[in-house]
């Protein structure tokens, strides 16, 4: 059985072909091995084997993909947090600005990312908002230091990383 991270890569390593290589056939395409920091594949009618640095790929597509646990659906994360903690409008109003279908991950997409922290990019706070609301003036956060989940007020500024349904 393969492993999940590598799946993850392996998903994320045909879009960036798609968009970075679109002159190659994707169906001639086959990852031949995936370690942990090189993806090495190869294409019918061209000799040798190719590779990609992992960090590369990532670096290229700015944002990774993960399976959502609830829906069995993939999202979209991007590598880097906004450069400042924004509240809770901020962080919604920022994550818009990304472009369609950019928001704050939910509940249940941050436990998952968390899982996937590997590779999904540097996560060097502890707090970060999810879009789970208490009432007008509460939201949920998530803290990356200890995996559980606090309160917190909308106003306060807190680390946010976007998110999008594929």
């Amino acid at each position: 059985m393969e492993n999940p991270k590598h799946t993850e890569i392996r998903a994320l390593f045909f879009e960036w072909m798609l968009k970075f290589h679109p002159e190659k056939n994707i169906k001639d395409t086959k990852i031949l091995e995936i370690n942990d920091s090189k993806i090495f594949y190869g294409i019918s009618m061209h000799r040798g084997r190719f590779s990609v640095d992992i960090n590369t790929l990532l670096n290229d597509m700015k944002s990774i993909v993960v399976l959502s646990p609830n829906t069995g659906k993939n999202i979209k994360v991007a590598l880097h947090d906004f450069e400042e903690k924004l509240n809770w409008d901020e962080a919604n109003l920022n994550c818009k600005l990304l472009g369609k279908n950019w928001r704050i991950p939910t509940l249940e997409e941050m436990i998952r990312i968390d899982k996937a922290r590997q590779f999904t990019g540097n996560f060097n706070y502890v707090f970060y908002w999810t879009n789970l609301e208490l009432n007008s003036n509460a939201a949920f956060i998530y803290n990356f230091r200890f995996r559980k989940i606090s309160l917190s007020h909308k106003k306060m500024k807190i680390r946010v990383r976007a998110v999008m349904d594929m």
